[in-house]
């Protein structure tokens, strides 16, 4: 799904390997300096590593995006931006001829 979305949004996507280190995921963010990162909670991974992890993305400028902008079903996942001047996710259809993310 990452790499489709990336295609379309002409934007860069890097993903991990399979149950990273915190330190693979900290050198990664640090390499390529993402706007965007989405954090899978695995069943390796435990809640306060993964509190941690999120945390840590701070330094980076990366903020959590409230759970009430993403979809339902998204439970595992973290969406971490970092801020813009009016932080806006896009829902549903905008335009004519637009689509839905």
């Amino acid at each position: 799904m990452t790499t489709s979305i990336s295609f379309y949004a002409d934007a860069r996507c890097t993903t991990f390997a399979h149950n990273p280190t915190d330190e693979t995921i900290t050198a990664a963010v640090r390499q390529s300096n993402p706007h965007v990162l989405l954090l899978y909670r695995t069943k390796h991974m435990k809640p306060d590593r993964y509190a941690g992890l999120i945390d840590e993305m701070k330094q980076f400028g990366l903020e959590p995006v409230s759970r009430d902008e993403l979809p339902a079903g998204t439970d595992n996942l973290r969406v971490l931006a970092r801020p813009r001047s009016e932080p806006r996710l896009a829902r549903g259809r905008t335009g004519s001829g637009g689509g839905s993310l």
